[in-house]
């Protein structure tokens, strides 16, 4: 189970909860993830024992800090407990004023001698959440400057260097017309 979405402020972290339910659990969607902004989902995974997950970031405007307990690096593998399930919390912080994604892999593990060994690569499932950030109407429009700046800098040099041409060839263009003295009467 997981957060289909997620709320959040530029610049303030919000709590990212995933969770495994064996199937023979009778606890719901609800009882088990708090998400109190948006839509919780779930997705079947083949579990065996221990499960690692990892939450990653997608594109550089958003940051996940790890849920500490890692054994091989960023994924985070974990028991079932005694009613079934499995949980894991990341904090999630959007650094711009755009929507972001995050991107949750789980992956069934063994345990052999106390020890984790993860399964092949191609048993890894993948889900993602879109992170919807809010931010005021003051940091929308600094960040719109902030990305938008070098293009109507340039913009605006295009426009100028046209505008001179035009002045320029204007210029040479009246000077050239016939019956124009390029001497005034004062010099006759």
């Amino acid at each position: 189970m997981y957060p289909r979405s997620l709320q959040t402020d530029v610049g303030d972290s919000e709590t990212y909860q995933a969770a495994v339910v064996l199937d023979q659990s009778d606890q719901s969607l609800d009882e088990v993830i708090s998400n109190p902004d948006g839509v919780t989902t779930q997705q079947g995974i083949r579990v065996r024992c221990i499960v690692g997950a990892r939450l990653l970031a997608v594109g550089e405007n958003v940051t996940v800090a790890g849920d500490p307990g890692s054994i091989e690096s960023d994924w985070v593998n974990r028991r079932f407990t005694a009613d079934g399930t499995i949980d894991w919390a990341w904090s999630v912080t959007a650094t711009v004023p755009e929507d972001q994604q995050v991107r949750i892999q789980l992956r069934p593990a063994l345990s052999i001698n106390d020890g984790a060994q993860t399964i092949t690569s191609d048993s890894v499932r993948t889900y993602v959440t879109e992170v919807q950030v809010s931010a005021s109407l003051v940091e929308r429009v600094a960040y719109w400057f902030e990305t938008q700046w070098p293009l109507l800098v340039g913009i605006a040099l295009a426009l100028g260097v046209a505008v001179l041409a035009v002045l320029r060839w204007g210029g040479d263009l009246v000077k050239g017309w016939p019956g124009r003295s390029r001497k005034t009467e004062k010099e006759t």
